[in-house]
């Protein structure tokens, strides 16, 4: 346990040091790249850098010294284990009748030991990468590289919207292929997260993220050349950070392109990254652009991990569908109205980082402006609960009930329904009524290994069918009345950054009449995270 928490100690240590190096080396500016500045302001620069080069220098003669002694006890280890071993092959041949009182099993020392040897080499390459190139930015602060290299291959039984990411059942007719086999490398993720100075006492930050599921192009191997896509974007302030994790803040302000705050949850899927899981199927998950803004009250300064949240935020829901023109963007019915949609919610948070609780309650509201400038109200009541049930087990989910979710990601693929009035003849619109949610068990069957299986639904009222005579029309989904998913899947570890996940997924699609169309989706994905 000791050697563990040095492990520990110096790889903050290590972290903490690399991000020292990384903004010693972005103080200067290129060469040509700014004016010159006074000569007495650079040799403050330079005192001012050799102090700091001489704080590192101890920092990291202490680091090294700290990964000596973690090798001594690792050293240790290895020796009481071999005694053990020892002992053992002494009882087995009849040389020894009993072994010490309190002994720790041969089993879980050799556990052990692997464990350090495995953190200890992690450690080793951080500490070799303070001697590397560093990515530096124009600014001083640090900037770190993340991502995911995401291989995905499928067998689709049944008819789908989308080969590669399939969200949607379709009847099947004789001119469709009743199936398909493929693999995709677009859902690999790419990002940016960078720290800044501090503004108006504030702690700033940004995170930007892309991936490669954009659409395919119009060219030969259209398939695989998958065009960037702009995926989440994050501007933060954050005040009245804790001394002890400085990326939660009791106030913070959020600029960017993110998912719905009144949907804070997702089901756990690499066979599904470039929408989340059970998308359509009940879990509201569209990133678009916001502004909010939330604060934490503290119940137990002892555990800060329990606290009360409020947020509130104002939102631009995305144009449900594809786009009917290539001349220029199309503009939302919210955008058309002039006025921006507002969320809201209020949480309550406990247990711990590996065992989180939290339950909340979240409301959406926006008028929209459609045919002929008719204006209808959207709104919406969330409400999400994560629960810790053993140190195996966890039960997560969410629900909703509400009117024109299609921004949303739910409602049947549509805020509204557009056709002839029964009584009147005349073409009007009317916002669709949906209900829908998720809910996911979590079982963790080892250290590396865990199994998901999860279930969502997501449908309109079929009175908001009935209400008009609808306009006819080829694209399946906008046909479509309701979505169920099933999911399992189970995902493997072998190391820190290597993933391994098999996944089934059974889809069932309605329209607002006749039979369900159904399709069996099975998934491998193999992953390396970086």
């Amino acid at each position: 346990m000791e050697g563990s928490m040095t492990i520990r100690r110096v790889c903050v240590a290590g972290v903490w040091l690399a991000g020292a190096l990384g903004a010693a080396r972005g103080q200067g500016y290129g060469a040509g790249s700014a004016p010159q500045a006074p000569a007495q302001v650079q040799g403050s620069a330079v005192d001012a850098n050799g102090t700091r080069l001489e704080t590192m220098s101890k920092l990291l003669m202490e680091t090294q010294r700290q990964l000596e002694a973690t090798q001594q006890q690792l050293n240790q280890l290895r020796s009481e284990l071999e005694a053990m071993r020892g002992k053992e092959a002494a009882v087995s041949s009849g040389g020894a009748s009993s072994s010490q009182g309190g002994a720790v099993p041969a089993g879980t020392l050799a556990e052990k030991v692997d464990h350090q040897q495995e953190e200890l080499e992690v450690l080793q390459a951080e500490v070799k990468q303070h001697d590397q190139t560093k990515l530096e930015s124009v600014s001083k602060y640090p900037v770190r590289v993340y991502g995911l290299m995401l291989f995905n291959a499928y067998s689709n039984a049944g008819v789908v919207d989308d080969a590669d990411l399939p969200s949607a059942a379709i009847q099947r007719t004789p001119d469709l292929s009743h199936g398909s086999v493929g693999a995709t490398f677009r859902q690999t993720l790419f990002g940016l997260s960078a720290t800044g100075p501090r503004v108006f006492g504030a702690r700033t930050s940004a995170d930007l993220s892309v991936d490669f599921f954009g659409g395919s192009s119009y060219s030969y191997y259209a398939t695989t050349n998958g065009s960037v896509r702009l995926r989440r974007a994050d501007i933060r302030l954050g005040w009245g950070d804790r001394a002890e994790d400085t990326s939660v803040s009791r106030d913070e302000v959020h600029l960017g392109i993110d998912a719905p705050l009144i949907s804070p949850l997702s089901p756990t899927s690499y066979a599904t990254v470039a929408m989340p899981a059970l998308a359509w199927s009940g879990n509201l998950w569209t990133w678009a652009p916001q502004l909010r803004y939330s604060h934490r009250f503290a119940i137990s300064n002892d555990h800060p991990e329990r606290n009360l949240q409020v947020e509130g935020g104002l939102w631009d829901p995305p144009v449900v569908g594809y786009a009917g023109s290539t001349a220029g963007r199309v503009l939302s019915a919210g955008e058309i109205s002039r006025r921006p949609g507002f969320l809201g919610r209020v949480s309550a948070h406990g247990g711990s980082s590996a065992h989180p609780f939290s339950f909340g309650v979240g409301g959406y509201s926006d008028r929209q402006t459609f045919y002929e400038g008719q204006q209808i109200q959207m709104w919406a009541v969330t409400s999400d609960l994560q629960v810790p049930i053993s140190r195996r087990f966890q039960l997560e989910g969410e629900i909703y009930r509400g009117r024109g979710l299609g921004g949303l990601g739910g409602g049947a693929y549509k805020d509204v329904l557009t056709g002839l009035d029964k009584v009147t003849g005349e073409q009007r619109s009317v916002g669709l009524n949906a209900v829908g949610g998720w809910v996911q068990w979590k079982t963790h069957l080892t250290g590396n290994t865990e199994a998901n299986l999860m279930y969502g639904q997501d449908g309109g009222f079929a009175r908001d069918f009935r209400t008009l005579n609808l306009t006819g029309s080829t694209y399946a989904l906008e046909q479509s009345a309701r979505t169920q998913m099933i999911v399992a899947n189970v995902i493997y570890r072998p190391k820190t950054y290597l993933i391994f996940s098999p996944e089934y997924r059974r889809i069932l699609s309605w329209k607002a009449t006749g039979p369900a169309a159904n399709a069996n989706i099975y998934t491998l994905s193999l992953g390396y995270q970086f």
